[in-house]
C-alpha cells in the first residue's frame, strides 16, 4: 500500500537539552493539530572533492557534511476552548507550548466580574482580583449579563480593581456581567526555549525526529475563513525513528484527540482601527487583514555544537500588517495620517464566544504605504503598517508592556 500523505502525525515538545533526542520521556510531547506539514527526510548535504585531476572523469567522491535544514508546520490557529471566568484554572495547551517557544513571552489567568463603576472606557471588577489583568492583557467583555456574548478590548491602566480599556466597547457593561482572560502571547527580547518536533507518516518508517528546532510564525486572518498559523523551524539535525530513544515505528499510529477550540472562522467579531491617542472604537470597512510578527533568528555557530550550532538568538526584526480598505472609505484621511506620522491602532477579534474566541492587538502602528489595488473589480486601498511598541502605556519596563503586538487565545 502506498502512504497517505495527509495521514499523519506530529508532536512537538520544549527540548531540556539542546539538540539532544529527548524521547526517554515520550510523555512531554504533545500532539499538534495541524493542516500541513512539509518535512524532509533526507537533508544530507554533500561537499565536492575539488582536487586536481590525472584524468577527466576520475572525479573523488563527495564527503559528508551537515544534516541540517527546515521543516514548515502549520494548521488552525484555534482558542483554548476554556472559558476564563473568575473560577477558571489556567493551563498551556500543546499550540500554547508552541507559541511560547517561538514568541517568547505567554501569561494566563482567571478572570472576574463587572463590579462597579461600569462605562464603556472602563470597570471595576470584583475585588483583589484586578491584579488578574495587567496592563497590555487582552479581554472578553459580556455584552450582557448571562448573553454568552463577548466583545474584545484590552487593559490600558489598572489600579488595584479599576480597569481602563485601550478600546471603548460599543455598550456599557452591567454589573455582574463577566469579564475573562485568556491565554495572552507577546514576544520577548531573548526567548530560552527550543523546540523538538516528532513527526510520523502512515509509513511507519516515514518517522523522525527534528532537533534543535527554532523559527519564525506566520498568522493568517482570511475573511470568513479559518484563522491559522504555520512556522518554517529550522532544525539542526534530523533522526530517524530506528535511532531514536523510544521509537514509535513498531506499532500502527496511535489514535489522538486534538486540544483546543474547534477551528475559529474570521466570521463573527469586528477590527478596530483608529488613532492611538485615544479610545475610539472607529471600524472602517476591512476587506483583508494580514499580519506578520517578524520573528528573525541567528544561529550560534560552533564546533562545539549539534551539526555546527549550539543555539538560536533572536535578532532585530519588524512586524508588519496590512488592511484593504474601499478607496472612498476615507482614503484621503489616511493619506494625510501618513504624512503626518499619526499613529494608529489595531484590534482584531475573531469570535464571540468564550473559549472560542481570538484577539489580535497592534497597539502602535505607522502607516507607511497606501497601494492602489483592485478586488472583484473595485477600487481599494492596501495600508502597510508598521508595527511599534505601544506607545500608550505609562511604562515600557517590561516585554508585555512595550510590546509591538500581542495575540489572545480567549
Amino acid at each position: 500500500m502506498v502512504a497517505r500523505s495527509n495521514i499523519r502525525r506530529q508532536r512537538a515538545a520544549v527540548e531540556v537539552a539542546f539538540g539532544i533526542d529527548g524521547t526517554g520521556t515520550i510523555g512531554s510531547y504533545l500532539d499538534i493539530r495541524s493542516t500541513a506539514t512539509e518535512h524532509p527526510r533526507e537533508t544530507q548535504e554533500f561537499i565536492e572533492d575539488n582536487i586536481v585531476r590525472s584524468r577527466r572523469v576520475l572525479a573523488p567522491a563527495s564527503q559528508l557534511g551537515w544534516r541540517r535544514g527546515s521543516l514548515t508546520v502549520g494548521g488552525q490557529l484555534v482558542s483554548t476552548g476554556i472559558i476564563y471566568d473568575a473560577a477558571a484554572v489556567p493551563a498551556v495547551d500543546a499550540l500554547g507550548v508552541v507559541l511560547r517557544a517561538i514568541m517568547g513571552g505567554q501569561a494566563a489567568a482567571a478572570g472576574s466580574l463587572v463590579a462597579s463603576g461600569a462605562s464603556a472606557t472602563g470597570v471595576t471588577v470584583t475585588g483583589a482580583s484586578g491584579s488578574r489583568f495587567p496592563e497590555g492583557t487582552l479581554v472578553l467583555v459580556e455584552t450582557a449579563v448571562s448573553s454568552g456574548l463577548y466583545e474584545l478590548t484590552g487593559i490600558d491602566t489598572r489600579s488595584t480593581d479599576a480597569l481602563a480599556f485601550c478600546t471603548s466597547l460599543s455598550f456599557t457593561p452591567a454589573v455582574g456581567a463577566r469579564v475573562l482572560n485568556g491565554d495572552l502571547y507577546y514576544e520577548t527580547d531573548q526567548p530560552a526555549q527550543t523546540l523538538q518536533w516528532l513527526v510520523e507518516g502512515e509509513d511507519r518508517d516515514d518517522i523522525w525526529l527534528y532537533v534543535g528546532c527554532q523559527g519564525a510564525l506566520s498568522v493568517e486572518w482570511p475573511l470568513g475563513g479559518e484563522v491559522g498559523w504555520s512556522t518554517q523551524q529550522m532544525f539542526c539535525d534530523r533522526i530517524h525513528d530506528d535511532e531514536i530513544a523510544t521509537p514509535q515505528g513498531g506499532s500502527a499510529m496511535s489514535q489522538w484527540t486534538p486540544t483546543g477550540s474547534a477551528p475559529i472562522i474570521a466570521r463573527n467579531g469586528k477590527i478596530v482601527f483608529a488613532p492611538a491617542a485615544g479610545t475610539l472604537r472607529t471600524m472602517p470597512s476591512i476587506a483583508a487583514l494580514t499580519f506578520d510578527p517578524g520573528i528573525t533568528w541567528q544561529e550560534v555557530t560552533s564546533f562545539n555544537g549539534v551539526e555546527g550550532r549550539t543555539g538560536w538568538e533572536r535578532v532585530t526584526g519588524q512586524p508588519m500588517a496590512t488592511i484593504q480598505i474601499p478607496r472612498s472609505t476615507a482614503g484621503e484621511t489616511y493619506k494625510d495620517a501618513m504624512v503626518a506620522g499619526t499613529i494608529y491602532r489595531l484590534l482584531a477579534q475573531a469570535g464571540v464566544a468564550g473559549g472560542r474566541t481570538l484577539g489580535l492587538h497592534l497597539p502602535s502602528v505607522q502607516i507607511v504605504g497606501i497601494t492602489p489595488q483592485s478586488l472583484n473589480g473595485l477600487d481599494y486601498l492596501q495600508l502597510s503598517l508598521r508595527c511599534l511598541p505601544d506607545s500608550g502605556l505609562t511604562s515600557q519596563g517590561t516585554d508585555l508592556l512595550r510590546a509591538q503586538y500581542r495575540l489572545a487565545r480567549l
